[in-house]
């Protein structure tokens, strides 16, 4: 039988003692031990996890956003897709069982169907608009980076008065995808502190395009220590 939640809530823009808070309800099914999902499906998001996990991209600690967990990673998995769990990214090393099944989703009822040991991340449908938006993508990384969201204005954006998680956050999300055709898509989330979305039709490539990114960022900071 499905856990019905009932998780939303309102969150003031750029808040950072909200993050991880989830604002959406949800139906979440314990998943059966033969239900797991594959190790070869996963086996590449976790690697790249440990990569990103290491260079601070994703993660926690106590003197950023008050301690949450922040940035999350999914892959399509079926109709629907896998993310990591509510708070998992503080974990140094997570197995299957710190992912969610996501098979369902419905923007009007904000609302998703789950299955899994966990709360599926806050981000849940901000990366369902944007695996419905286009066909083509098979993985969306979401990391936090004060440099990125700093340094490199001129990257596609979200309005700044539009929360992380929110209704308004799908709905931009959606006019993205569908104005800035390129992919991998960088964009970042002006009304979420540090937030940085990637998406596009290979995880390898996406991953990649992130921590070039990550790096063009810093150039900002080296230029600058040496003058």
């Amino acid at each position: 039988m499905a856990i019905e939640m009932d998780t939303t809530t309102q969150v003031p823009a750029g808040d950072s003692e909200t993050e991880g808070v989830i604002q959406f309800a949800y139906g979440l099914t314990p998943r059966p031990e033969d239900a797991l999902p594959c190790a070869d499906d996963l086996k590449g998001l976790l690697a790249w996890r440990k990569v990103l996990r290491q260079l601070e991209l994703i993660g926690a600690r106590a003197d950023r956003y008050n301690g949450y967990g922040y940035g999350n990673l999914s892959i399509r998995h079926g109709d629907g897709f896998l993310i990591s769990a509510s708070q998992t990214s503080g974990s140094l090393d997570v197995t299957a069982d710190d992912f969610v099944t996501i098979s369902s989703w419905q923007f009007d009822r904000f609302w998703v169907e789950a299955s899994g040991s966990q709360p599926p991340s806050s981000e849940t449908l901000t990366h369902a608009m944007i695996y419905e938006g286009d066909a083509s993508v098979s993985c969306v990384l979401h990391a936090h980076c004060p440099q990125i969201w700093q340094h490199l204005a001129d990257l596609p954006c979200t309005s700044a008065d539009t929360t992380y998680g929110s209704p308004a956050m799908a709905e931009e999300v959606r006019c993205l995808m569908r104005n800035q055709p390129e992919r991998p898509l960088v964009f970042t989330t002006r009304g979420h502190e540090d937030g940085v979305f990637v998406c596009g039709p290979r995880l390898e490539e996406a991953a990649q395009t992130l921590i070039n990114t990550y790096v063009q960022a810093l150039e900002f900071d080296v230029a600058k220590e040496m003058q």
